[in-house]
């Protein structure tokens, strides 16, 4: 029953005629030959599958003849739909429903007026192949009528993703037979002679009129994302989509959600709220099994193991230097006999400044009774500086080598295991099925893992903690180790070896788009000319030169610029001091003068 001809151009067209009336077949056979003519004298050899329902017998014979008819010229198969139940609960279990071809063609044939069993057979065709691009559709309606009904007809079709779905209007009389299409792009109506013409379906999407394709704003450094400078979208991914919808004319409609992640993007796609994204996915892993259309695989890219650059020779450390404490406890010890001593020399008030009264003020706690006399005063604040500015910062450094552990320097996969860091990564990439039980590296990840929704969060977290281990996908790790270095410029995270699993990334389209072999088209010419790599590189040179912009713009020696204040805090406080100490010996010898020249003018 089945014949193959021309393998590697074979395609499939679904012939699907169920209620059909007797037709005469001296009157109405002229629209039989034109069709198979069209159809045969395009570049493809087609299949057709014929779908019988229940019928009479005047029916069958009808049948039979075009059965007949058509296997003459073009390979064909017969299905029974009189064993279909219903169109709402059954699904076709073969390759041409699950699967159709870009060049599958169904053909319904019908002569009632009304518009239901159309829409059933739409929604059915719709139901059958749920994921994948409708295929072409050819409506035959043998009234002259219903134009209103056909159009209707023709919207409702592309409601459901019917791009390439056409009417044949046959009449009687030998009168014209017409094809007729919707432009959704241009909201136009068409017609033309069937006896004219070369293909059947025209290439609707070489303009599609600025027709708004929703995205959603994504920030996938490399890929696609926001720059904070410029505050433009750049990125080579998306400058892929950009020059395809300038090719193809059609516009992008950013839709912003917020930093959603991966899977609800794609959660987005399944529904249709979203069209297509500018930045690809995992095929292998986050497009695994998301009933969602995609493109071509473009470009590869690994998973790859990303851990904080933690040198053994760090200044934090577990094992307290006592050399150290002891120098902080003597010179604070130190300080406090001198201030008590000079308190003393100098007659302070008496009952104020104890050991314990310097002590407190030495660690920075609040005192009730506060000096009263200038020079008290004078050196209460000096003292309360000289906490400031030197023994906190003393004591904190202190309590840090106490409770800061010793840092580990992450190598090899020993090294990971021994670590205890926390291991993240994004659900989506989480494939176990591509591990072997004795793999070493599995062991260690497997039970381990934490969910995370965005891999770009777990990156910059660890830029700014250095405390986890990051799974992510090669081209992000690359971009963040780039982008963030530490204050000496030198990178803070870096790749371990070996990768987890290698896969290939493709953009993500909603079920049943119709968009999508015209996309894989354009994107296959870019590739082939060269143009993403040109992309690439530009977007390579882009990160560097920031990069080189950040290393010259790096601010001096912070240490020396903190000596420096501190200096001039010094001289400003000593100036200060000398100041007021002199002020206070001039008022002093003033009173004292004055007292002298009172007792003279005393009466003997």
């Amino acid at each position: 029953m089945m014949r193959f001809a021309n393998l590697y151009k074979s395609a499939t067209v679904l012939f699907t005629m169920y209620n059909l009336v007797y037709l005469a077949i001296s009157k109405n056979s002229d629209w039989y030959d034109l069709l198979l003519k069209r159809i045969h004298s395009e570049p493809q050899s087609y299949q057709i599958t014929l779908f019988s329902g229940e019928k009479s017998r005047a029916d069958g014979n009808e049948l039979n003849f075009i059965f007949k008819k058509m296997i003459h010229q073009i390979p064909t198969v017969s299905i029974d739909l009189s064993r279909v139940r219903t169109f709402r609960n059954y699904r076709f279990r073969l390759p041409i429903f699950d699967n159709p071809r870009p060049s599958t063609l169904y053909i319904i044939v019908h002569r009632d007026e009304s518009l239901s069993y159309f829409r059933s057979i739409i929604k059915f065709i719709a139901k059958s192949s749920l994921t994948p691009s409708r295929p072409k559709c050819l409506v035959v309606s043998f009234r002259s009528s219903n134009k209103i009904n056909l159009k209707k007809l023709l919207r409702y079709a592309w409601s459901l993703k019917f791009l390439n779905f056409i009417l044949l209007r046959v009449t009687d009389n030998n009168q014209p037979m017409f094809l007729e299409e919707y432009n959704p792009f241009f909201g136009t109506f068409s017609q033309t002679d069937l006896s004219f013409g070369k293909s059947v379906f025209l290439d609707k999407m070489k303009d599609m009129n600025g027709f708004a394709v929703s995205i959603p704003s994504a920030n996938y450094p490399s890929h696609s994302y926001v720059r904070s400078d410029t505050r433009m979208r750049v990125g080579y991914d998306h400058e892929i989509t950009k020059l395809i919808s300038r090719t193809l004319n059609y516009r992008m409609k950013i839709i912003c959600y917020g930093d959603l992640p991966g899977y609800q993007i794609l959660e987005k796609l399944k529904s249709g709220e979203l069209n297509a994204t500018d930045y690809p996915f995992l095929i292998g892993a986050a497009l695994h099994k998301r009933y969602v259309m995609r493109s071509i695989s473009y470009r590869s890219d690994y998973i790859v193991v990303v851990v904080p650059i933690r040198s053994s020779n760090s200044s934090d450390s577990m094992t307290i230097d006592f050399l150290t404490v002891f120098i902080y406890v003597s010179f604070s010890c130190l300080m406090s006999i001198s201030i008590v001593y000079v308190a003393m020399l100098f007659k302070f008030t008496s009952g104020l400044w104890t050991t314990s009264y310097v002590i407190q003020i030495l660690m920075g706690v609040a005192v009730k009774r506060k000096p009263k006399v200038c020079i008290e005063r004078i050196i209460y604040l000096t003292i309360t500086l000289i906490s400031f500015i030197y023994l906190t910062d003393s004591v904190a450094d202190l309590t840090d080598k106490v409770v800061t552990q010793k840092n580990v320097v992450l190598n090899s996969l020993e090294e990971l295991n021994r670590s205890s860091l926390p291991i993240y990564m994004n659900k989506l990439y989480y494939r176990p099925e591509l591990y072997d039980d004795s793999d070493e590296l599995y062991k260690i990840i497997n039970g381990n893992i934490k969910g995370f929704n965005r891999s770009l969060h777990c990156a910059l977290d660890n830029v700014n903690r250095r405390d986890r281990i990051c799974i992510m996908p090669l081209s992000l790790a690359r971009y963040v180790i780039a982008k963030h270095r530490d204050i000496d410029m030198s990178p803070i995270l870096k790749i371990m070896e070996p990768p987890l699993f290698y896969d290939f990334s493709a953009f993500a389209f909603e079920r049943g788009s119709p968009f999508v072999d015209k996309f894989d088209e354009i994107l296959c010419r870019i590739i082939e000319s060269g143009i993403l790599l040109k992309f690439i590189d530009q977007e390579i040179r882009s990160i560097k030169t920031s990069v080189q912009n950040a290393t010259n713009s790096t601010p001096k020696n912070t240490n020396n610029i903190a000596s420096l204040d501190l200096i001039v805090l010094l001289i400003i406080g000593c100036l200060s001091s000398t100041v007021a100490f002199l002020a206070e010996l001039i008022v002093k010898a003033v009173k004292e003068r004055n007292m002298k020249f009172s007792w003279c003018n005393l009466p003997k």
